[in-house]
């Protein structure tokens, strides 16, 4: 815009130099402009629409596209519900028994915390954070023929019901579906249904994961209501969910009774008290101590209604670091228009 003006100013303020005010005073009286003149504001003014149209034009696009945006369902309840990430320190959690005590413990301190209604766990995050995508074979299928890769997220039991997913048809996953060899059963979404078994259950459906063919069958237990997990402006292709186990990386979701910013100080809290007295456990030796000083992060959101605010950084930056997570960032989603015309920032 602003090179427009000066392209397009730049030329009559030129003629309007080559003479004093009263000889163009007295011209214009007396006669008109030349031909060529004429000609060069003709095509100014040609030019000048010619470059302005499609610019209205993209712009009432992007409007029209944004205002769309606002208006995707995402599947998922946003209102009151706190969410941070959560990475342990890989020299330090090596023993499978020993990572699923740290979750099992974290979730149960902060489940205790006044005002917590729901503390699932997850490996990705809705609008455009998928845990991952993987590729299945259906049971049926030729070997030869092409596989589908859908987004894959896993969760713990209460993960749907605390976000408010809806059981469409069968049973939501439950600690009979853990097994850490071979994964036994999954809970898809509508929109999988209907895209590998159309006019018809998929509940009882069976498929391999990952192309593994000697692997056991993983059998289809339930069917959920559809979550955006590719971003708002992606079309559903079916997500595949299933039981979360071990792993030192996840997404700590908590579903708040109130307010959830006066949970986020005491979540915080929770979690650096609770990492803190890990990493004291008997026979821990001073070495090991000493390489829990390795800073993890924790990027916190919230959603709840009102309008959109972002707090300032709250990385701790003058106290001893400890392998306990930090929050480092803030971000208030206050109503679901506003959280669905926006990407969650990694």
């Amino acid at each position: 815009a602003l090179s427009s003006a000066l392209l397009f100013g730049l030329v009559p303020a030129l003629n309007a130099t080559g003479g004093s005010v009263d000889e163009s005073l007295r011209s214009s009286r007396s006669s008109t402009a030349s031909v060529g003149v004429r000609r060069l504001r003709r095509l100014l003014v040609g030019a000048q629409f010619a470059i302005a149209t499609p610019l209205l034009i993209v712009a009432g696009l992007l409007l029209a596209s944004l205002n769309q945006l606002k208006h995707v369902d995402l599947g998922f309840e946003t209102e009151q519900v706190l969410t941070g990430s959560i990475r342990l320190p890989g020299a330090q959690y090596q023993d499978p028994a020993r990572i699923d005590a740290f979750w099992d413990e974290l979730k149960g301190r902060v489940a205790a915390l006044p005002g917590v209604a729901g503390v699932p766990y997850a490996d990705g995050l809705p609008p455009n954070q998928p845990g991952q995508h993987n590729n299945f074979a259906l049971e049926g299928s030729a070997p030869d023929d092409p596989q589908f890769v859908t987004p894959w997220l896993a969760i713990s039991p209460d993960y749907a019901p605390t976000l408010g997913l809806k059981l469409i048809e069968g049973r939501l996953l439950d600690e009979r579906d853990v097994d850490p060899q071979n994964l036994i059963s999954v809970v898809v979404d509508r929109a999988w249904a209907r895209r590998f078994y159309p006019n018809q259950s998929a509940v009882g459906k069976r498929f391999k994961s990952g192309g593994c063919t000697q692997c056991p069958f993983t059998t289809v237990v339930g069917v959920l209501s559809e979550v955006k997990y590719d971003g708002v402006d992606q079309p559903d292709q079916g997500t595949v969910y299933f039981p979360i186990t071990g792993g030192t990386f996840r997404f700590l979701i908590v579903r708040s009774s109130g307010d959830p910013l006066s949970l986020a100080p005491m979540v915080r809290q929770a979690v650096r008290d609770h990492a803190m007295g890990a990493r004291r456990l008997p026979g821990q030796h001073r070495g090991a101590r000493r390489h829990a000083h390795h800073v993890r992060y924790v990027s916190t959101r919230v959603a709840q209604p009102g309008p959109r605010e972002r707090i300032n950084d709250r990385r701790p930056r003058d106290r001893p670091p400890v392998d306990a997570e930090r929050v480092v960032a803030l971000l208030v989603y206050r109503d679901e228009e506003d959280v669905a015309s926006l990407r969650m920032p990694a």
